[in-house]
């Protein structure tokens, strides 16, 4: 009698991956559970009832009470030795979602995200967390055989799995209507990673709302040019002091300062107030 592994092969995924189909698993790729059905097919092979490995879900949405489900949470290309609060907030919601459904989570830290080792994916789990940079095409590959959620955002969107994101439409938007009730008319948005997709959506509501409001809106934006492997950036402040002196060339100069993302901030001499949601001096 064939086994599972011999199924695998055959259909050219793992063993864990067969297992999900068998259980009729939610999100495994429709051509997936047709190579898999094929293959179980061509070796005449018949799952036993008492067979090992993940279990289907009960419930569409979340997990029921009493799930033994084991949930892999890896953290991706994050090798700078920072921690912030968002950082401390997510890793205490997964860990409260994981106790709650009774879920084993299972955490890995892999600074660089092309190297995965084959032990963390040979786990047999039932679907994964994913938080960081984006790994390499041959590891998206290994992935994607799993149902996936990644957590805060990208540079670059996924291309597989869910999203739970920060409301970054929603930030931009406060931030212009803040500047606005303050009394600026004439606004800026500076960034110096301009590829970071999420902050290309907060550029865009920004812009929106001050441009509805009748005020004026300048977008000052640069290209990250560092490892795109490791999640946290590394702005130069070169490039931050040009995009301050584009900033001053600017007439009007902008009163109201948004800069998109607190990494971003670099010091600077030229008496310009900046913040997440910075405000420069009114004019009289």
């Amino acid at each position: 009698m064939a086994s599972i592994g011999e199924v695998a092969k055959l259909a050219g995924v793992s063993n864990s991956t067969v297992s999900r189909v068998i259980n009729n698993h939610p999100r495994v790729a429709r051509e997936t559970v047709q190579a898999v059905r094929a293959a179980m097919e061509k070796l005449n092979y018949t799952p036993s009832e008492n067979r090992p490995g993940p279990k289907p879900l009960k419930h569409a949405y979340g997990l029921p009470a009493s799930s033994s489900a084991t949930i892999g949470f890896l953290v991706l290309g994050t090798s700078r030795e920072r921690s912030t609060p968002a950082f401390e907030d997510l890793m205490r919601g997964v860990s409260n979602g994981a106790a709650r459904y009774n879920a084993k989570l299972v955490y890995h830290h892999l600074p660089d995200p092309s190297q995965i080792p084959s032990s963390v994916l040979k786990t047999p789990f039932d679907g994964l967390l994913l938080h960081g940079a984006l790994p390499p095409a041959h590891v998206r590959d290994q992935l994607k055989e799993y149902p996936t959620v990644w957590l805060m955002g990208n540079r670059r969107r996924p291309d597989w799995g869910d999203q739970v994101m920060p409301d970054t439409y929603e930030v931009g938007d406060k931030a212009a209507r803040y500047l606005l009730m303050r009394g600026h008319r004439h606004l800026a948005f500076m960034n110096l990673d301009q590829g970071h997709w999420p902050f290309r959506v907060s550029s865009q509501s920004f812009l929106g709302v001050a441009l509805e409001a009748g005020a004026s809106c300048k977008l000052l934006e640069r290209r990250r040019n560092d490892d795109e492997r490791n999640y946290w950036p590394q702005f130069a402040v070169s490039a931050a002091e040009q995009l301050v002196q584009e900033y001053l060339k600017l007439d009007p100069r902008p009163t109201g300062i948004y800069v998109a993302d607190d990494m971003q901030l670099a010091p600077s001499t030229t008496g310009v107030t900046t913040g997440r949601c910075g405000t420069g001096k009114r004019k009289n």
